[in-house]
This record gives structure tokens, C-alpha cells and sequence, in this order.
């Protein structure tokens, strides 16, 4: 059976441009809400295009049509069939003082492996300090900590002048960022099953080992210790939790021979990595300021038994919180089943529960380097259109300004991608331009979760540099994942705007003599495939794109096996071209009145 295209399209077209109109007003309006009757009709809109849908799957149709319908259902397909209940509004206050906590004793033994690291650093370095001082150029990390510890702390005591009155903000600042860029590269190291975090860790151990050995043999251990302490009492673990996030990730690439796929695995994770890695920032946060104004502060200025008093009541403080808040929170973890079928290709298909099935195209890991290039550029230029106004803050002073500069570049680094593509329903200025959108990988709605998540691990696929991993990530694995899109369930697909197609392109002007003979044309509507129909139809459609000798022979093969299926007497066939004689079958397939065109 053959379907009466045109008569079908002038019957629902009102119904698709309706559905297509409140789309977007869901895509331009986040916030958009409907009252009971405006639900009920955007569900029927939905069913009777799911339906029209169906109905084109069974039926030769214009290609163009079937897209159209395709972007149509995927998109209300988002908004009617988000199942997943939304958790209560996110509150830092829970957060902090009972998530973040709880995931940190739940991977506890990651905790102690990283601090075992750090320690056995610490004793090579002090070690070696210990038996050959000649080896503390190879150790120390700064050239200020080549001098010899007793001339320092002479210097520093006697010393009349603030070194850094006026660059506080800047130099905390600094610390702020730096601390925290090192933090992300421990964690993101966990990408190399957890070795490069081990290096670096131990690394960092030999440094404070040293540090701490040479200044002890020198008989300054108070001095150093309310030096360290006020900072380092969060500072350094700190940089523990983050290599302790690096071990979490490097045990779920690991996997330890457990029948769970690594997407799962890290997906299960990817929570937990969240929560330790913000509570890392917030940790370095405080402990950038208290460097910066406390720890660099020596006798006679500050007391070195206030300082050390400050840090060891820090130290019990965040040794109780992180052992004791939380302890009633409850675990829960929701299971999500994937209606995705097919396997490693360009396109996602989604079945809905209608029965329709539409594809999301994939997007390619060249468009969407391509399209971090133009967010990368983005940046930048907030970057140098923002300095104009923060130079403003001179007139405070320069150190303060400097200071809302560093932490102004800080921020647009990290959450340009997480607001962009939460504001914009899955895009960035970059993917706006070339048509992605980031979906979750069910064809649901984005969560504000999975946009942090998949921003969050930017760190591990970034490494070691221009989004190496990232990029191999996307080429292996079966829906172009990269790592954050493994973790936080999601997927980058190809989201060009579709119109409705022109329906009168095939419009034809001249006497279609085939209708002489309606006999045959109802023959012809019985007994051409839908298949063989749609092929012709395509053809028509395609015309100008062919040679004119591949035109000619296209229509000769495509003519030739609608003549002998349904042959027209000669006076219905005489002086007309091929394409002619497809032209007329055509309208006759897809147009039942004859009075109006496909």
C-alpha cells in the first residue's frame, strides 16, 4: 500500500508546526512551566507525531519529511518522557557537612593508600637530607629553601618591613589557583591507572621531607612548624583527598577483573569524584588565605605559639569533620536503563515507548576539538574584556586588583562550559555555532549533575595536553564518549536546525498522461513497492546533483523497471523522456487527486 503523501501532509502539518512552536518555547524558556491543559495538549501533539512517525516507517515518504519528524519526536520525546525524579534543591549546607564527609570515609583506604605515598616520600627526603646534604640542591623544591635554615629565620625575625603589604590578594591569589591546578593534575593522573599520581605524590613527600629534615638539623623546628602548620594543617590534606579521587579513578580503569564495563564503573564513581575533588577547592581556599595572611607572619609580628595554637585546633576541627559529620546520611542509587540499541556507530538510536525509533547523529571528535577551539577563544576574550573593568579595583589597590584578577581567570576557566551548556540546554557558544548539543545518552533531559560531572573531568581528558585522552576516548568507545561523557551518562550529537521541507519541489506543470488511464494508475499504486517507489522519488528530488550522462542512465534503469511491472500503452508514453515517465508514476503514486503535488 502506497500513502497519499500530500493529503496526509496537508492534514498534519498543523499539528507538527503547533508541537514544533511550544519546542521552542521549552528550548528558550528553562524555566518554562505548564498549566494541566497545556500538558494534556503537548501530550496528545506528542502521541499523534509519534504516530505520524510510525506511520512514514511503513510507507514510501519523502526523506525530508521523515528527518523533519524525527527532530521533532526526539525533542518532545526529551520533555514527555523524563522519568527520573529530580532530587530536592541542592543545599551547600547538606552538602558539606554530610556529603562530602561520607564519601570521604567511603573510600577511606584510598585515603590512607595516598597518605602512605605522601609519607614515604617525606622519609626518603628526610633521609637523604639526613646521610648526604650534599643532595639538597637535587631536593628542594624553591630557591628560597637553599639557604641555610638558621640564616633564614634570622633574617625573618629581625626583618622590620611587611615583604607583602599591598600584594596579600594576589599572593593569596596565587596560592589559590596554583595549589589548586596541582590538585586537578594529582587527580587527573589517575587517568594513567593511578601510577602518575604515585609519582607525583611521592615527589611531592621528598620535597616536605627535605624541607622538614633541614630546618630540624638546624635546630628550627618551632619555627617551622608555625610556619607549615597554620596551612598546612589543610593544605596538605588536601592535596591527599585529591590524590585519593586519583586512586578512585584509577581503580575504576582498573576494574581488578570485575564483570562491570569501565562506563559503569566510572559512572558509578563519578558522584564521589565530584563531591571530593569540590570539597579539595573549598580546602585550598581557605588554606590560600590563611597562608597568605598568617603563615607568612613570623616573630616578632605573630607569636609562633599563637600560629602553631591556630593550626593544631584547625587540624583537630577538620580531623572531626571528616570523621564524624554525616555519619546518618543515607546511601542511595538509582539505576538507569538504556533503551540504546546498535553498536559502535555515527548514530545513536532511541526507541521510545510508543514503539518510534529516531536517530541522534554523533558528533565526530574534530568538530568538537573545533568547537573547544572557539570556546578556548571565548575565554580569552572574557578574559581581556573583564581586565578592563578590574583594573578598576587599582584605585583599591594593585595587589587588590591583581588578586580579583587571578580569581576572575580562575573561575571563567572552570565554569564558562558548566554555565553555557546549563543555560543553553546542552551548548556552548563553540557547539552553538557548529550545531552540537550536549543530550544525555537516553535521549533525556540534561541534569545539572552530568553538566558538572562531565565539565569536572575536562582535567582527566584534557591530559596530557590538547585533549589527548579525550580524543582517543571518543574514537574506542561505542558512542564517542569521552571520559566526562562516560561518567556523567551523556553524549554529543549533531543538532541542526530543521525546517519543514518544501513539499512542491517535484511540482510538475506538464500533462501527465498517465491519468488517461486510471486502470493502470490504480494498478500501478497496487502493485510498485514502497521501496521502488521511494527510490524514484529520491531520484526526482536528486536530479541536479547527477551528471548528465549519470541522469540519464539513472532514470533509464529506474524507467525500465516500472515499465515492466505496469507497461503503459504507447499514446501514454510517446515523445516523453525517462524522467518523464517517472515524473508522471510519481504523482500518481504519492498523489491520489491528481490536483495537487507531492
Amino acid at each position: 500500500m502506497i500513502l497519499d503523501l500530500n493529503k496526509f501532509i496537508k492534514e498534519e502539518q498543523v499539528i507538527w508546526t503547533e508541537l514544533e512552536t511550544l519546542l521552542d518555547r521549552f528550548q528558550n524558556d528553562a524555566g518554562l512551566t505548564l498549566d494541566i491543559e497545556a500538558i494534556k495538549r503537548f501530550h496528545y501533539l506528542y502521541q499523534r507525531s509519534s504516530a505520524d512517525l510510525a506511520k512514514l516507517m511503513g510507507f514510501s515518504a519523502r526523506q525530508e519529511v521523515r528527518v523533519y519528524l524525527e527532530s521533532i519526536v526526539g525533542k518532545a520525546f526529551t520533555q514527555i518522557h523524563e522519568t527520573r525524579r529530580s532530587k530536592k534543591r541542592f543545599s551547600i549546607f547538606q552538602w558539606l557537612f554530610t556529603t562530602f564527609p561520607f564519601t570521604f570515609r567511603k573510600h577511606i583506604l584510598a585515603f590512607w593508600f595516598a597518605a602512605a605515598v605522601l609519607m614515604a616520600g617525606c622519609l626518603f627526603g628526610a633521609g637523604a637530607i639526613v646521610f648526604d646534604k650534599d643532595s639538597k640542591p637535587a631536593l628542594m623544591p624553591f630557591s628560597h629553601l637553599m639557604q641555610d635554615p638558621a640564616e633564614r629565620v634570622a633574617k625573618e625575625e629581625t626583618q622590620k618591613k611587611d615583604n607583602i603589604a599591598g600584594k596579600k590578594s594576589s599572593f593569596a591569589s596565587h596560592l589559590i589557583s596554583n595549589n589548586t591546578r596541582v590538585s586537578f593534575f594529582v587527580f587527573s593522573l589517575g587517568i594513567t591507572w593511578g601510577i602518575g599520581t604515585i609519582l607525583v605524590l611521592f615527589a611531592n613527600g621528598v620535597f616536605l621531607g627535605a624541607t622538614v629534615a633541614d630546618y630540624v638539623l638546624a635546630g628550627q623546628t618551632k619555627f617551622l612548624i608555625g610556619w607549615i602548620l597554620p596551612h598546612g594543617s589543610v593544605e596538605l590534606p588536601a592535596i591527599i583527598l585529591a590524590s585519593q579521587a586519583g586512586f578512585i579513578l584509577a581503580n575504576a580503569m582498573i576494574g581488578w577483573g570485575k564483570p562491570v564495563s569501565f562506563k559503569t564503573r566510572l559512572r558509578k564513581v563519578s558522584h564521589d569524584l565530584f563531591t571530593i575533588m569540590g570539597g579539595v577547592c573549598l580546602m585550598l581556599l581557605w588554606a590560600g588565605f590563611v597562608e597568605a595572611f598568617l603563615s607568612q607572619y613570623h616573630e616578632p609580628f605573630i607569636s609562633y605559639n599563637l600560629k602553631i595554637l591556630f593550626g593544631a585546633v584547625q587540624l583537630i576541627l577538620l580531623i572531626i569533620f571528616l570523621s564524624a559529620s554525616g555519619k546518618k546520611i543515607l546511601k542511595k542509587r538509582l539505576g538507569h536503563k538504556s533503551k540504546v540499541i546498535g553498536q559502535k556507530t555515527n548514530a545513536l538510536t532511541i526507541t521510545t515507548p510508543e514503539g518510534v525509533i529516531f536517530p541522534l547523529l554523533l558528533a565526530g571528535p574534530v568538530t568538537r576539538f573545533l568547537a573547544w577551539v572557539i570556546d578556548w577563544i571565548c575565554i580569552v576574550a572574557i578574559v581581556s574584556f573583564a581586565t578592563k573593568f578590574i583594573n578598576i579595583f587599582q584605585i583599591i589597590s594593585q595587589d587588590f586588583s591583581q588578586g580579583v584578577y587571578m580569581l576572575f581567570y580562575f573561575f571563567i576557566s572552570f565554569s564558562y562550559a558548566i554555565l553555557t551548556e546549563w543555560f543553553w540546554n546542552g551548548q556552548t557558544l563553540g557547539k552553538r555555532l557548529l550545531k552540537l548539543r550536549v543530550m544525555d545518552v537516553q535521549g533525556l533531559q540534561l541534569k545539572l549533575g552530568q553538566v558538572v560531572i562531565r565539565n569536572l573531568l575536562r582535567a582527566v581528558d584534557g591530559f596530557p595536553f590538547l585533549y589527548m585522552v579525550g580524543g582517543i576516548a571518543t574514537l574506542v568507545s561505542k558512542n564517542g564518549q569521552r571520559i566526562g561523557d562516560i561518567a556523567a551518562n551523556t553524549i554529543v550529537i549533531i543538532s541542526p536546525r530543521i525546517n519543514q521541507p518544501e513539499l512542491n519541489q517535484i511540482l510538475s506543470d506538464k500533462f501527465n498522461s498517465f491519468k488517461q488511464f486510471p486502470r493502470l494508475c490504480a494498478r500501478l499504486r497496487q502493485k510498485i513497492s514502497p521501496n521502488l517507489a521511494d527510490i524514484a522519488l529520491q531520484a526526482l528530488l536528486r536530479r541536479n546533483r547527477f551528471t548528465p550522462e549519470s541522469r540519464i542512465n539513472v532514470f533509464q534503469n529506474i524507467a525500465g523497471h516500472f515499465k515492466e511491472i505496469v507497461p503503459f500503452p504507447q499514446q501514454a508514453t510517446e515523445g516523453i523522456s525517462d524522467e518523464q515517465y517517472i515524473r508522471n508514476a510519481v504523482e500518481i503514486l504519492f498523489n491520489s487527486d491528481g490536483n495537487s503535488p507531492v
